[in-house]
C-alpha cells in the first residue's frame, strides 16, 4: 500500500525490544488497492494497535504506541491467525493451508488483552511490529491507559467509531476500494 509520506509527522519512535502491552485497537480499513511494487495484490486489512507499557516512555511521559497492518485472511502463512491466538480467539485447523474459527468471536473482545510486542527498526530508523506473542507466565502487564477503540465497517453503528477514529485511520478507509 502506498502512503503520501508528505503529511506524515515525526514522532518519538519505540526502542528496538520485547515490550509487555495491552492491544488498545482494531480498526476495520477495507479492501485496500493493490501495491504492484512490493507485489501485494488488493486485500482487506485491518490495523492493530497496542500501548507498550514497560519502562520506556515517551518524552512527554506517555507511553508508546505501535500499530500493525494485518490482513484479514485465515491462511496458515498469515499473520491473523497467529495474532488471534496470542488474544486466545477459537481458532482451529481446517486444512493443511487454513484456520478456521468459531463463527460466535467476537474481534473487539480482544481488545485490553495482555501481550508481549516485539519491536524492531527498519534501516529508516522507523518502528515496526517484529511479533506479538502472549505474555510470560507469572507477567503482570500494567492497565492500558488509552481508550480502546474498534471499527468494523460492517457494524450498523460504524459511521460513529468511523467519526472518532484518528484522521491517518480514516484516510485509509477512504482510500479503501470495493
Amino acid at each position: 500500500m502506498k502512503l503520501d509520506n508528505s503529511s506524515s509527522v515525526d514522532f518519538e519512535q519505540a526502542p528496538a525490544k520485547v515490550h509487555p502491552a495491552r492491544l488498545v485497537a482494531i480498526y476495520d480499513i477495507g479492501k485496500q488497492p493493490a501495491n504492484e511494487a512490493l507485489g501485494y495484490a488488493a486485500q482487506n486489512k485491518t490495523i492493530w494497535v497496542y500501548e507498550l507499557l514497560g519502562k520506556d516512555r515517551q518524552e512527554d511521559g506517555g507511553s508508546f504506541k505501535i500499530s500493525e497492518f494485518v490482513s484479514v485472511s485465515l491462511h496458515v502463512k498469515g499473520t491473523m491467525p497467529q495474532r488471534l491466538a496470542v488474544f486466545g480467539a477459537p481458532i482451529k485447523k481446517k486444512s493443511k493451508d487454513w484456520y478456521e474459527i468459531d463463527p460466535g468471536y467476537i474481534l473487539s473482545s480482544a481488545l485490553g488483552k495482555p501481550c508481549m510486542v516485539e519491536v524492531a527498526h527498519t534501516e529508516t530508523g522507523k518502528a515496526k511490529v517484529n511479533g506479538v506473542t502472549q505474555p510470560i507466565d507469572g507477567l503482570t502487564v500494567q492497565e492500558y491507559t488509552e481508550k480502546l477503540a474498534y471499527l468494523d465497517l460492517d457494524s450498523d453503528d460504524y459511521l460513529d467509531h468511523y467519526n472518532s477514529a484518528p484522521q491517518w485511520i480514516k484516510d485509509l478507509v477512504d482510500k479503501k476500494i470495493g
